[in-house]
């Protein structure tokens, strides 16, 4: 357990492996190594990343329109670097794509979170949602009343995303 919540904040802080397995001689008496962990990781969760490629500049993922292209369509940096002589190439860069629903399907299943999943529907069951004219949570909003009228969130199972992209560019600067 103490391992995971490491590998945690190995995570979350970005740390380098070398950091992280001196940081686990210093407060384990017998240090778990990385591949022990992730091995019990994946044992008590069941998610696998697809991994997707992508510019070495982070300017495009290479999927939909781009899934064939070998060069960046913004930057002309190759997807490929050769590996070997027999012309193996293998990609320069790619990042970890995790399905939202198998994510969502793994939280249900933990009986203390489906509670925390279900708040919009607990909260819109109080007495007087809608009408009483108290705003005391995003979804007194106007924009969340309206979805509601246009029926959607009908069942106590939907579940509303927010998405936020601070910080993200859509136009590149130059």
């Amino acid at each position: 357990i103490h391992a995971l919540r490491l590998f945690e904040i190995k995570i979350r802080c970005n740390l380098t492996d070398n950091a992280f397995n001196e940081i686990m001689k210093a407060v384990c008496n017998t240090p778990i190594s990385i591949y022990q962990i992730k091995t019990t990781l994946k044992k008590l969760v069941d998610i696998e990343p697809q991994w997707v490629d992508m510019c070495i500049n982070t300017c495009c993922a290479y999927t939909g329109q781009f899934e064939n292209k070998t060069q960046c369509p913004y930057c002309a940096a190759f997807r490929y670097q050769e590996i070997d002589q027999n012309h193996q190439k293998k990609p320069r860069y790619q990042f970890a794509y995790f399905s939202l629903k198998k994510r969502l399907r793994i939280q249900y299943e933990d009986s203390n979170r489906v509670d925390e999943l279900r708040y919009r529907y607990t909260y819109m069951s109080r007495d007087g949602f809608g009408n009483d004219g108290k705003v005391g949570d995003v979804f007194d909003g106007k924009c969340y009343l309206d979805l509601l009228k246009m029926g959607y969130f009908q069942d106590e199972h939907d579940i509303a995303l927010i998405g936020s992209v601070d910080g993200y560019q859509i136009f590149r600067q130059k």
